[in-house]
């Protein structure tokens, strides 16, 4: 006797049906928003005096957004390493007066920082003074047309200054004065002064003029 195949029992719906209910209930929702962060007094005061990586771990922020927060407050970032000096009455006073050097010395305070702290005030550096006391339209023109040594001899400015002015303001130097020697005299009136010129390096004008220099003798 032939057995009766066996009814399979359809899917049950009611579970796809949930499921496709819920689907479209999920995507019919609109997303969820961020509840902005409510910043306590106690945060706020962090800003600028911490990181903005360490105020967003400690309140759970990302860094960007602790720095939109402290941009908005117009606070500056944290700076890395001491913090900035306070000048005394005295330190002041003594900007543009002495040299940056002395003031680093006397006060230990780096040399760098006098510079920078004399710049902002608008406070003119002493040697920019003294240097426009010491370099006057005479002592200009001599540069380039004495040598550097005949200039700090009739000026009292020390070489080394003579030559960083001249090279700061591309003057050249003054050429070497001609001398001269017993055996180049000798050869004046003997050979053309060209040739004599030539050889010596010099202008011929130079030699013609000692020649007749001698004549005059």
């Amino acid at each position: 006797m032939a057995k009766k195949a066996s009814k399979v029992a359809p899917p049950h719906r009611a579970d796809s049906n949930r499921s496709s209910g819920s689907e479209s209930l999920s995507q019919t929702l609109p997303p969820a928003r961020r509840v902005a962060h409510v910043w306590t007094d106690q945060e706020l005061e962090w800003l600028g005096q911490l990181s903005d990586a360490e105020i967003g771990r400690r309140i759970g922020l990302d860094t960007s957004t602790v720095a939109s927060k402290r941009i908005a407050m117009g606070i500056g970032a944290q700076r890395k390493g001491r913090r900035a000096r306070k000048w005394s009455k005295k330190e002041l006073s003594l900007l543009g007066k002495i040299p940056d050097t002395q003031i680093a010395s006397r006060f230990g305070i780096p040399r760098r920082k006098v510079i920078i702290k004399r710049q902002s005030l608008g406070i003119e550096s002493p040697v920019t003074k003294a240097n426009a006391k010491r370099w006057t339209p005479r002592v200009i023109a001599m540069l380039g047309k004495l040598s550097d040594v005949q200039v700090s001899r009739k000026t009292g400015i020390s070489v080394a200054a003579i030559r960083s002015y001249r090279s700061r303001h591309s003057i050249p130097p003054a050429k070497p004065t001609f001398r001269w020697q017993p055996h180049q005299v000798a050869r004046l009136g003997n050979e053309p002064d060209q040739t004599i010129a030539d050889d010596l390096g010099i202008d011929v004008s130079k030699v013609r003029r000692k020649r007749q220099s001698l004549k005059q003798k």
